[in-house]
């Protein structure tokens, strides 16, 4: 039960993606399994193409994961289309969704060939467990500018948790400053989640602790131990990660 389905796209790169959601459910020591949405080219220009897969295809994917065994928590990064989020939010297994709500690269260019506004995860959006925008992520859902401090923060977690969500975790690393703090937003209220920040490039950071937080809760944790060990791990491994 401690497995996680991976669902996102592949990055040419390797500093992303499904990639990235490998090595760090390697390093956790928690099994993954694969569905990919969608191949992308991604380079030192940033997303230079992306093509969907057949929704046919991620049927099959889907049905080829779950007959292995159960699944403990599935992480979804790269949606590129409504049609893609539909089918996944009637096929996906019955167990805990971490929605990464990936819409551009960090090297530049869209991920998505819709809007990618709120609508575009569809029914999705309410079944996830946790959603994880970062705030430009957020901002741009919400058609409003980017979180100038922590309390706009928090005013914008409970926001996008008033469209549906279960739960938001608002990552606050686009804020400057020496320290980063992450915002989850629940039924219980706020709290926040306060390190110093990481040294260095931090591409792929939003897809590693997602990963990290379905690995926790496919071991069983609480939704807020789970993003605890996964921002745990992430200080303490992430250097190493992002050689």
């Amino acid at each position: 039960m401690n497995t996680v389905l991976l669902i996102g796209g592949t990055d040419s790169s390797g500093g992303a993606g499904l990639a990235q959601d490998i090595r760090v459910l390697a390093d956790m020591g928690v099994p993954a399994r694969l569905v990919v949405t969608a191949v992308t080219a991604q380079g030192a220009g940033g997303v230079t193409a992306v093509q969907a897969m057949p929704p046919e295809l991620l049927q099959a994917q889907i049905d080829a994961a779950v007959s292995l065994g159960p699944i403990g928590a599935v992480k979804i990064g790269l949606l590129p289309s409504l049609e893609i989020a539909d089918l996944l939010a009637e096929i996906c297994p019955d167990a805990p969704i971490i929605l990464d709500p990936v819409l551009r690269a960090t090297a530049g260019g869209a991920l998505r060939r819709d809007c990618a506004s709120l609508a575009s995860f569809g029914a999705l959006w309410g079944r996830a467990t946790l959603v994880t925008p970062n705030l430009p992520e957020a901002a741009f859902l919400l058609s409003v500018p980017d979180a100038p401090n922590r309390r706009a923060i928090v005013a914008q977690a409970e926001a996008l948790r008033r469209t549906g969500a279960r739960a938001i975790l608002l990552k606050g690393g686009h804020l400057p400053g020496e320290i980063v703090a992450d915002c989850l937003v629940t039924e219980n209220g706020a709290r926040w989640f306060r390190a110093a920040r990481l040294p260095g490039s931090r591409r792929g950071t939003g897809c590693a602790l997602a990963s990290g937080i379905a690995a926790g809760l496919a071991q069983g944790l609480t939704l807020e131990g789970a993003i605890t060990q996964a921002r745990r791990w992430l200080r303490a491994s992430w250097p190493k990660q992002a050689l």
